[in-house]
């Protein structure tokens, strides 16, 4: 599957029509998509748009959507917002369209989807739609491919408790080899009861029977299991909304008076730090830091002084043998009266360059001559040089001080339409409702699983009695050799997808640890990171060999673990899907971005769509994966019209 374009039509702070065109991913290999966007210019309202079109309401939830629709199209009455998405798959062209609409208090009311195909409409019902795209995309998978990147670390949290399993073999196709391998098994139970009805002996038919019973049991337990994964998974999905509403709640109280309140004690505690840092500075240091220009001054003419004189001192020794060699030569010319009329300048001239020639002397020239006027002994040069006033220098201060009091200025104008202290107790009483309810499910599921899996035990050891039995008989007839044939066939299709699976999580395993090498940094407490080949989950070890709980890493570290378990199940993965990545790099450190930058997205998929802000991708990232960018956004937000549009280039 390959995105080609998306509209988004008076959908929250985009009015009009503003539409992506994501058709050059691919262009010169070049697979990324850069979208850049400062926080609250619509980054997550592009990710939330593609799965509502992709998986309908039931996946966003219709509290995330209250008010979605853009407020001053809603001002000039309108009453609905659309969306669009152009994909293309197994080389055929499709458009979703999604029509939202919504009441007099922009409570989401329905949706309206429809399915293009090739520019023209399919007529399908929405149930249809739906299994269009669970057919070749399920649900489920969409958390690996649809994903924020400051949230992909509650993937980890889900694995400790074997949640991702499923979801792992269903992105990697074993769902396919399971389904077969239940069809064969279907036609073996009903020969089974067949070739029972036409023998006479009355074990076989109390071992019929028997495993008849069984099977009902099995079937029973394991509508069970899924009515339970069921509901876990819709009380997950009710948790994570209250949730999202809880921080709503906390982004708003950011600017509730008990808050302005601490914050402007914050700020006047440190302007009194500061005012009693300058007062210090003015107690002790006032002489000094008057006559700081002064003493500034001789510091410098000291130190061009000690120049002056190190260079004399370091021509002279230089030429000290010359100057001997000179006077002596002089001397005995005089001496024979040979030297008249030559110039004495000119000659010590000559011979000084000459000898400088001759003993590799780079500096022979007198410095210009300047007065010392400075006569310090090396112990007062030394106090003079070593004060060091950077430590007097308040500037710095001075400025904090005056950024502070503008800061005091902001809080006390915003305290005087600010509103009360927001209260999040009924959603912390419902997180906790939830939590409890997600723990009842999963013990419930365990003891579910369970039971399929001492029945499944049951089963094939009465099926094998059963087979024994059939061969006593030697019966020789028709439904014999089918019945012979339907058992080896239904091992053969049980050993095969047990091969199959454990190929899949070889791979997965190979994939993982490659990756996570290259972007985790190890640290005093991690050493190595692992896929478990047999449970589908992730293990860490510390230098020692010893595990250490995953839930106690991080959110940084989390996201990097998940998103290197991303990778893999990519790399593995039965179907090339698009990736849309929202605030990738926001919780890692300058090193792990790096990493990031340098061997995850230019690799990961044919298609990868980031949705950054300035400081995520910055200047300095940007040019390192330039390489791979086909196409670059810039979400304009202006606080005039209060919305969103969509320009080319990366924040131009």
């Amino acid at each position: 599957m390959q995105f080609r374009s998306l509209s988004l039509v008076n959908f929250r702070v985009y009015y009009g029509r503003q539409t992506i065109d994501l058709s050059n991913f691919n262009k010169n290999q070049k697979n990324i998509t850069l979208i850049g966007g400062l926080n609250g210019t619509g980054k997550t309202s592009i990710l939330t748009a593609i799965r509502l079109l992709l998986y309908g309401i039931d996946k966003v939830g219709k509290r995330e959507l209250a008010g979605s629709i853009n407020n001053k199209h809603f001002e000039e009455k309108g009453k609905n917002s659309v969306l669009e998405l152009e994909f293309t798959f197994n080389q055929k062209n499709y458009k979703i369209k999604g029509t939202l609409h919504y009441n007099s208090k922009q409570e989401l009311t329905t949706m309206e989807r429809e399915m293009v195909l090739d520019n023209k409409k399919i007529n399908l019902t929405e149930a249809e739609l739906q299994g269009f795209i669970n057919r070749n995309i399920p649900s489920d998978v969409s958390t690996f491919f649809l994903f924020d990147g400051e949230k992909v670390q509650e993937l980890v949290d889900q694995q400790e408790n074997g949640d991702l399993k499923d979801s792992i073999q269903e992105i990697v196709s074993l769902e396919f080899y399971k389904k077969v391998s239940m069809d064969i098994n279907k036609a073996q139970k009903k020969l089974e009861r067949k070739f029972s009805r036409r023998v006479s002996s009355e074990k076989i038919q109390d071992l019929s029977k028997q495993i008849e019973e069984k099977e009902e049991d099995l079937g029973q337990y394991e509508k069970d299991l899924e009515a339970v994964n069921k509901n876990y998974r819709i009380v997950r999905e009710r948790l994570e909304s209250e949730k999202q509403a809880k921080n709503e709640k906390f982004i708003k109280s950011s600017t509730s008076k008990k808050t302005l309140y601490e914050n402007k004690s914050k700020i006047v505690r440190e302007i009194d730090n500061i005012n009693s840092m300058i007062e210090a500075y003015a107690t002790d240091h006032l002489p000094l830091l008057i006559l700081y220009p002064k003493i500034q001054q001789v510091k410098d003419r000291m130190e061009k002084e000690m120049e002056y004189s190190r260079k004399k001192e370091e021509i002279k020794l230089n030429f000290s043998q010359f100057e001997e060699f000179m006077n002596d030569f002089i001397e005995r010319m005089n001496e024979r009266d040979e030297l008249q009329g030559i110039d004495y300048k000119l000659l010590n001239e000559l011979g000084r360059k000459s000898w400088a020639k001759v003993n590799n002397l780079k500096r022979y020239k007198e410095p210009e001559e300047i007065e010392i006027i400075h006569d310090l002994n090396r112990s007062d040069q030394s106090k003079l040089q070593s004060l060091n006033f950077k430590e007097l220098d308040i500037n710095k201060q001075q400025k904090r001080k005056d950024q502070l009091l503008q800061d005091l200025k902001k809080v006390d104008q915003q305290l005087i339409i600010a509103p009360e202290e927001v209260d999040v107790s009924k959603e912390e009483k419902e997180i906790e409702r939830l939590n409890k309810t997600l723990s009842q499910y999963n013990s419930e599921s365990l003891h579910y699983r369970e039971k399929v899996n001492g029945i499944h035990t049951e089963l094939t050891r009465l099926r094998r009695k059963l087979e024994e039995m059939r061969k006593e008989l030697d019966t020789n007839t028709d439904l014999d050799k089918q019945l012979d044939m339907i058992n080896k066939a239904a091992k053969v299709s049980a050993q095969f997808v047990e091969d199959v699976t454990e190929f899949k999580a070889k791979c997965i395993k190979e994939s993982f640890e490659y990756i996570i090498d290259k972007l985790m940094s190890k640290s005093d407490d991690f050493s190595k990171a692992e896929f478990d080949v047999d449970s589908y989950k992730l293990r860490l070890f510390n230098h020692y060999g010893n595990q250490i709980r995953l839930a106690n890493r991080s959110a940084g570290e989390k996201q990097i673990i998940a998103l290197s378990l991303i990778w893999a199940l990519t790399k593995n993965a039965a179907i090339d899907l698009p990736y849309v990545i929202d605030t990738p790099l926001g919780r890692l450190d300058s090193i792990h971005r790096r990493h990031l930058i340098k061997h995850y997205f230019s690799e990961l998929s044919n298609q990868v769509i980031i949705l950054s802000t300035d400081t995520e991708v910055n200047d300095e990232l940007l040019s390192e994966l330039e390489t791979n960018i086909g196409s670059t956004f810039s979400l304009d937000y202006s606080s005039d019209t209060k919305s969103t549009t969509i320009n080319e280039g990366y924040f131009v």
